[in-house]
């Protein structure tokens, strides 16, 4: 259940990459909308209920209910360009880069990946969210793309670091 609603998020990113310029809003709600929330109260009960990772079942909570934040973030940022009509952005490639990254990363389970993602997501908030950069990138971005932009990547950097956590619980299991 926790791959499957990695792929919807992973997928609706790349919805919006492929069809930036003309988003089909109503596909990507029906996908994203009910149907992931439904598919996220399965999976939080489901985790609940089998004590899924033990004393680590908390872990997997947290990283189900990021996932369907970085979902809503990106059917959010649908509407936005929807109805807006910006240009598409780099940034958000680079966000959904990483979503793919994340999505690799989760099927390995290998600490030292997880942490390299974890730490290519750290440096790029902080290379963006400069004070001494923010001009610069404000001159080239479209401000809330760009507020966009640091939500996400916020919501990454959680999801990175639950799944170097658990990267580490199954290194020491030996899954």
């Amino acid at each position: 259940l926790i791959l499957k609603m990695l792929l919807i998020t992973k997928h609706l990113g790349d919805e919006l990459a492929q069809n930036w310029d003309k988003v089909e809003l109503n596909n990507l709600r029906q996908l994203g909308g009910k149907n992931l929330l439904r598919l996220r109260d399965l999976c939080l009960r489901t985790v609940h209920t089998n004590s899924y990772g033990g004393e680590h079942t908390y872990d997997y909570y947290d990283f189900v209910t990021i996932l369907e934040k970085i979902a809503a973030e990106f059917l959010s940022l649908a509407q936005f360009v929807s109805t807006k009509k910006t240009k598409k952005s780099a940034l958000f490639k680079k966000v959904s880069s990483l979503c793919d990254e994340l999505y690799s990363c989760y099927l390995k389970k290998d600490f030292n990946y997880s942490n390299a993602i974890w730490n290519k997501i750290r440096q790029g908030l902080k290379q963006k969210g400069d004070p001494e950069n923010l001009p610069k990138t404000l001159r080239k971005e479209n401000p809330v793309i760009l507020v966009y932009y640091y939500n996400m990547m916020q919501l990454l950097l959680h999801l990175s670091s639950r799944l170097v956590g658990l990267s580490i619980i199954d290194s020491k299991e030996g899954k």
